[in-house]
């Protein structure tokens, strides 16, 4: 004869031990629940809300806004000159109006303009020369290689009367377009 040990089925065991979990969890969450309910027993009630009142007047409802911002032109130009030199004249303030092609800014240039006068004066010599050679050419009391080279001579003075006058016109700023001046910061002496 076999004898069997009784142990208990599987199933039997798992149903305890789900029990039993059941159970631990049930106590936990009771000894939680009393500890939410002694914490809640033991709070103050909110105080009173404080309401505030005001008298109401009639206004009259200005609109106003104000921001922080930046503003663009449409059209701008940071200017600059070709050249560097002594500022001498500034015609011009922050926020003027200008019109097209109107003197803004004048460097020194009175070296240069006494430069243009003597250019001006041998370019004036070189002229009344080419025309005494040139009437005398008309008579052939002079040769025709003379009179090219007074030719090319005066030739060559005007071209240094017309560079000299770009040069002078360097030393000037022009507005490129007519509006209104931004912020000006140089001065003369700069």
């Amino acid at each position: 004869m076999q004898t069997r040990d009784k142990k208990p089925s599987t199933t039997k065991r798992m149903i305890v031990m789900v029990l039993a979990v059941l159970a631990l969890i049930a106590i936990i969450a009771g000894i939680k629940a009393m500890l939410v309910m002694k914490m809640m027993s033991g709070m103050k009630p909110p105080p009173p809300a404080v309401v505030s009142t005001a008298k109401t007047a009639y206004q009259e409802w200005q609109p106003d806004l104000r921001a922080v911002g930046t503003l663009r032109a449409v059209r701008g130009a940071d200017l600059a000159l070709d050249t560097a030199g002594l500022v001498t004249h500034v015609n011009l303030q922050s926020g003027d109006e200008v019109k097209e092609g109107q003197l803004l800014l004048q460097l020194r240039d009175s070296e240069d303009v006494a430069q243009l006068h003597q250019l001006e004066a041998a370019a004036a010599l070189a002229k009344v020369m080419f025309d005494r050679f040139k009437a005398q050419l008309a008579m052939q009391a002079v040769a025709k290689a003379d009179y090219d080279q007074k030719a090319a001579d005066l030739k060559a003075k005007q071209a240094a009367v017309a560079q000299q006058q770009v040069m002078i016109e360097k030393k000037q700023l022009r507005a490129p377009f007519s509006g209104r001046a931004g912020i000006v910061t140089i001065n003369p002496g700069t």
